[in-house]
């Protein structure tokens, strides 16, 4: 298995926005998949922020994870974001799901930057734990309580 930048994989950009879309409609960003589809080509343009990565495996995409620059307006102040983590069903429980955050959290160590944010809900909480991320606070965000989870690391 490979983590890349999607624009290696550019022929993905339709799949991972219907997949993501399904997942989190309005949470990706993005009113509608079309537009979404959209903000992955421009994702898919830069080695940058915002960007995303693809978890590969003979030509087979496995997951992907977004590295955006807000993904809570409520917390604005906070940069960058992990974003939109999917790994196939069939694919979990195999690491790819924590490639693919290792790799996001490197990408940004090479970008110079102190620290990585997410928000989740639900169980997962405990997974992105057990990968060294830590509780920063609750949040009541679109009705639901949320947890806004960060990872620190030296630039």
């Amino acid at each position: 298995m490979k983590i890349e930048p999607l624009s290696m994989h550019t022929r993905f950009i339709s799949i991972i926005a219907r997949l993501h879309f399904t997942q989190w409609k309005e949470l990706t960003g993005a009113s509608t998949e079309k537009k979404y589809v959209a903000m992955l080509n421009k994702f898919a343009s830069t080695e940058l922020i915002p960007t995303t990565l693809v978890a590969v495996r003979d030509n087979e995409l496995l997951g992907s994870v977004n590295i955006v620059d807000c993904d809570i307006e409520i917390r604005s102040e906070l940069y960058p974001w992990l974003a939109q983590l999917f790994v196939f069903p069939k694919e979990r429980k195999k690491g790819i799901g924590s490639s693919l955050v290792r790799a996001a959290v490197n990408r940004c160590q090479r970008l110079g930057l102190k620290a990585l944010y997410l928000y989740t809900s639900g169980t997962l909480p405990e997974f992105y734990k057990s990968i060294g991320w830590v509780e920063r606070e609750k949040v009541n965000y679109k009705r639901i309580e949320r947890i806004v989870m960060e990872i620190q690391f030296s630039g």
